[in-house]
């Protein structure tokens, strides 16, 4: 059962909308531009067969203030821009069946929180999926089934205050400017074990985040590395991140390469340590850093490339012993 495509396009429905657990669709555009709903309800019912959906652009131009999505084990998956820009102000509780977010399903909306429990089955937040919900406070919790947490999915979300991924979780995608200007994101940060990208600015200016960035080596899983590319400008900006922690086990590291820019105009301090692991260090990646002792880990090193200006102005000090593996210094 399900409500089509266009179904209500633009109609003048005013009031309350309740759509009932018999349906399991609601299809694109089925609601768009229908400026006289004041509040919504959505439940779906598992006992019905189909696609589980809220369908693309489904409520984009609706001006209701109240969501709620309940579902009997029945939604799945919100579409492209299903909620973009509906001035939404209560929390949302996602339902726990919800795999995928669209992109821009929620983007500049005023929700005041998201609440997301620990059996969640989501497994991608999609681009821009939160995008500029700047009334969204308090935590962002990443459930264990995520693995994708994808470009722009939380940018410019200036209120939340604490992140938190489980470690053994199946994230490993963190993506290009996925909390990118997260003001208030405060704490320290410990990067889940799976993590293969931190995209190009991904937590760039967030001015909150600190001391401790950690890699852990997940030493359950030693037939499996999990090497982590860490994009450039990733960490630029965050002026209170003072330690890079860098946990191993039998001399595995996390980190396979750290782009350009990637901790300029942090805080980083103390002793740095390149673990063998990593073959290419960005131009400017350190730039500004107010580093000690910098050892670099020759035993079985892959470093190949260090960029322009990587150390510049780190005062880095001591004796530097370069690898045979390496080919490049700018």
């Amino acid at each position: 059962k399900e409500i089509g495509n266009y179904a209500f396009h633009e109609a003048n429905i005013r009031g309350h909308l309740d759509v009932p657990f018999c349906f399991n669709r609601i299809g694109d555009y089925a609601f768009n531009n229908c400026s006289g709903i004041e509040t919504t309800n959505i439940k779906f019912d598992s006992s019905s067969s189909g696609s589980n959906s809220i369908g693309i652009c489904s409520f984009q131009g609706c001006k209701f203030s109240y969501l709620s999505l309940k579902s009997n084990g029945a939604m799945t998956s919100i579409g492209y821009r299903a909620f973009f820009e509906v001035p939404i102000t209560n929390e949302l509780i996602l339902p726990t069946s919800i795999n995928t977010i669209g992109e821009q399903a929620f983007s500049c909306t005023s929700i005041s929180g998201l609440l997301i429990t620990h059996d969640s089955q989501v497994v991608n937040f999609g681009v821009e999926s939160f995008c500029n919900c700047t009334y969204l406070s308090g935590e962002i919790f990443i459930p264990y089934k995520t693995v994708n947490i994808r470009s722009g999915a939380f940018s410019g979300c200036t209120s939340i205050s604490k992140l938190t991924l489980i470690l053994e979780g199946e994230l490993r995608l963190i993506g290009d400017k996925a909390f990118y200007g997260c003001s208030n994101l405060a704490g320290s940060l410990d990067i889940p074990f799976r993590v293969e990208i931190i995209g190009n600015s991904a937590f760039a200016n967030c001015t909150k985040i600190g001391e401790h960035l950690t890699f852990k080596y997940d030493r359950e899983n030693t037939d499996k590395k999990y090497n982590c590319l860490i994009g450039d400008y990733a960490f630029y900006g965050c002026t209170k991140l003072k330690y890079l922690v860098q946990i191993t086990d039998n001399d595995c590291y996390r980190i396979g390469s750290i782009g350009n820019n990637a901790f300029e105009r942090t805080s980083l301090t103390g002793d740095l340590v390149i673990p063998n692991s990593i073959k290419i260090i960005g131009s400017y990646a350190f730039r500004g850093c107010t580093l000690g002792k910098l050892t670099i880990n020759n035993k079985n090193s892959v470093l190949e490339i260090i960029g322009e200006g990587a150390f510049q102005n780190t005062a880095v000090s001591g004796n530097i012993v370069m690898p045979s593996s390496l080919r490049v210094i700018d």
